[in-house]
């Protein structure tokens, strides 16, 4: 009885001593919020992309402060946080650093909310790997803008120029700041001195994507001024990059199940289709346009390189891991483009249409990170952005007269091949009708002279 009694006790104070210890647990949960828009990408974008979300120069933000093989350039972040500093408010640089400092921790809890993980690090850590990496920011902004700006002795931007490979590390995902914390530290560097934010992010996003401008020249380009308009709007670089590119309304119609498929660009180009490059001021309506009865399929122009690589495998996952609500219009894109290019010769085609700027070593090199950003791409088939342009292209190349004019193609491109390949079997080929034509005449004077 006393055994029995004895055994009960037990396991009772074992059972409080889990009920304490989940209680202490969910007492501990950190608070969940709506307004994180920083994500560690999930595994299965990772797996065998590892190099595309991953810092390999510098690390920014707390994902992978740390970083025993990111060390290297914190001595350079340290150079440009006493440059920063010196350009603040005259204040010797100790005291400059305690009032930033200060104003860091004033929004600490919403720096904090903006990471979808937690943040294991105290306050005044926190605050200092904030400071550091958003001085390093804004003069990588302000050097990129304009040479007056950076030392003769700068290693980043002159020798050995390290600034193309720090480039990309600055649209990762993982590797992002709070655009509001960058634009408050601007603003109270700036005192009006220096240009706006704005103006610095567009030339950022000229560098980073390879914009074709002259920043220069007095005349609009519209997708600066996309820039400029959104620019204090994103939530980090990487969704300033989604918004620079995303419709300025995005309507999309629910369907049960969209077509998800084109026939390939060479395909329907011998169909008859022609490709034309959508304006600059028609891309914030859609980056694709389809009219039926012109046979013309607009197509936004895109710079295959491998800072654009980068920047988009990071504007695909940030899609994936946002807002439900959120449309996921890169995606989309990508797919879409990934539907018409079936081979090398598809990405030839657009290439030779400037449709794709390639800055690549050559069109199989273009041709395979297109692949790559398609398979990365995630769309659902209720939700397809284009799905009716898929239809329409569907539905064109099966039609009567685009399967003549192929069939007319493929004759021609077979008399090409087989015939006139050479100055020498285009020579055979008349002479031997000049033959038939002669051989011809001589029958028709026969028969009439009988």
């Amino acid at each position: 009885m006393f055994q029995t009694q004895a055994a009960t006790e037990k396991n009772e104070t074992s059972l409080d001593e889990v009920t304490i210890r989940i209680c202490k647990n969910l007492e501990t949960l950190p608070r969940l919020t709506n307004g994180c828009s920083i994500y560690k990408v999930p595994d299965r974008l990772r797996l065998g992309n590892e190099g595309d979300y991953t810092p390999k120069v510098v690390s920014i933000g707390p994902f992978h402060h740390g970083k025993e093989e990111l060390r290297t350039m914190q001595e350079h972040k340290y150079r440009y946080l006493r440059d920063f500093l010196e350009r603040g408010p005259a204040m010797p640089i100790r005291d400059g650093m305690l009032h930033y400092v200060d104003l860091i921790k004033e929004k600490e809890a919403e720096l904090r909310s903006a990471y979808a993980e937690p943040i294991n690090l105290g306050s005044d850590e926190f605050a200092s790997m904030i400071l550091v990496d958003t001085a390093f920011t804004i003069e990588v902004l302000l050097r990129l803008w304009g040479s007056e700006f950076r030392h003769a002795h700068d290693r980043i931007f002159n020798k050995p120029y390290m600034i193309k490979d720090i480039l990309p590390d600055m649209v990762l995902l993982e590797n992002q700041l709070p655009l509001f914390i960058i634009e408050y530290l601007y603003r109270i560097l700036n005192h009006g001195i220096h240009l706006p934010i704005s103006e610095l992010l567009v030339r950022f996003m000229s560098t980073l994507l390879d914009w074709d401008l002259e920043m220069n020249e007095n005349r609009p380009f519209p997708i600066v001024e996309r820039c400029r308009s959104v620019a204090t709007s994103a939530e980090h670089l990487v969704d300033l990059v989604r918004s620079v590119y995303q419709p300025t309304s995005v309507s999309i119609e629910t369907r049960e199940k969209a077509i998800i498929t084109t026939p390939s660009s060479v395909e329907l180009f011998q169909a008859g289709l022609q490709f034309e490059i959508m304006k600059p001021e028609d891309s914030y309506v859609s980056l694709v346009d389809y009219t039926d009865s012109s046979r013309v399929l607009k197509i936004s122009k895109m710079t295959v390189s491998r800072k654009t690589e980068v920047a988009v495998m990071n504007l695909l996952a940030f899609e994936q891991c946002h807002s439900i609500d959120m449309p996921a219009y890169a995606n989309d894109f990508v797919a879409f483009l990934d539907c018409l290019i079936h081979s090398s010769k598809d990405v030839d085609l657009l290439v030779k249409q400037q449709i794709i700027n390639n800055r690549l070593a050559d069109i199989s090199c273009a041709y395979t990170v297109i692949k790559k950003l398609g398979n990365a791409a995630a769309v659902s088939s209720e939700t397809f952005y284009f799905a009716g342009i898929c239809e329409d292209l569907n539905r064109y190349h099966k039609s009567r007269r685009s399967r003549l004019k192929a069939t007319l193609n493929e004759w021609a491109i077979s008399l090409r091949k087989n015939y006139f390949y050479s100055p020498w079997t285009i020579i055979s080929v008349i002479a031997a009708f000049i033959l038939l034509v002669l051989t011809f005449i001589q029958a028709v004077c026969s028969v009439m002279s009988v």
